[in-house]
C-alpha cells in the first residue's frame, strides 16, 4: 500500500444495550468518517481514511460504550514512510454486555 491510497478499518461490538461505536487516534478520541451498521445487539464500524497522508500515521483504536461498560480495542498501527503505509491490525470484535451471576 502506498501513501494516497485509501484504507478501511472496521470494528465490531456486541452489546446489550446496542454500544456507540467510536475510533480514538494516538488515544485522543477523533471524528474520523465512517459508516454504522447495527443488526440487533451487533454494530460494525468501518472508517474509511481517503487518500492516506503521512499525517495521519498513528496508533488507531476502537472504543465501545454502553451501559455495562466499555471496551477498548487492541491497537491498529498505521506507520510508514512518505512511500510505503504499513498496516499492522489484528480482528477487532469485543462484546459488551452484563454477565450473568
Amino acid at each position: 500500500m502506498t501513501v494516497g491510497q485509501n484504507i478501511n478499518l472496521t470494528c465490531a461490538a456486541y452489546g446489550i444495550p446496542p454500544p456507540v461505536v467510536f475510533w480514538t487516534k494516538d488515544n485522543v478520541m477523533t471524528i474520523i468518517p465512517g459508516s454504522i451498521t447495527r443488526n440487533g445487539g451487533n454494530t460494525t464500524f468501518v472508517v474509511s481514511i481517503e487518500a492516506i497522508k503521512v499525517s495521519q500515521y498513528g496508533v488507531y483504536r476502537c472504543q465501545a460504550n454502553n451501559s455495562e461498560g466499555t471496551a477498548l480495542s487492541y491497537p491498529s498501527y498505521i506507520t510508514g514512510n512518505t512511500e510505503i503505509v504499513i498496516i499492522t491490525t489484528t480482528l477487532i470484535a469485543f462484546d459488551v454486555r452484563r454477565t450473568q451471576s
